[in-house]
């Protein structure tokens, strides 16, 4: 549901910290939420390589590996950290807000991507 400045509920705090990923529909795109290091992120869930969905990578010290081809991403930034040689591949889209947890205990935020 969205509500006042385009914000949108998605998920339950328990629900990520618990699945550790949770893969969300959100602004008409398919978000993965990463619970990391005390903090919910959130990003595109296709890779912008061959668009593999990240809800199946892994995280370490904040840095997405997507499994298909691992290529890495800074889960704050979205910046590439490496890529597969010879492809040129993109930056990952990451909300424009921080995602937060409210005090009925649900993720949200608003959506758009940058």
């Amino acid at each position: 549901m969205t509500g006042e400045n385009g914000i949108q509920r998605v998920a339950s705090l328990k629900a990520v910290e618990a699945a550790g990923c949770l893969p969300v529909q959100a602004g008409g795109h398919t978000l993965a939420l990463f619970a990391h290091g005390g903090r919910v992120w959130a990003v595109d869930n296709r890779c912008p390589h061959m668009g593999f969905p990240l809800s199946q990578g892994t995280v370490k010290d904040g840095i997405l590996t997507c499994h298909w081809h691992h290529a890495r991403f800074d889960l704050a930034t979205g910046g590439v950290q490496s890529g597969v040689p010879g492809v040129l591949d993109g930056d990952l889209a990451t909300v424009s807000s921080v995602v937060e947890a409210t005090s009925t205990d649900f993720l949200q935020g608003t959506f758009a991507q940058h």
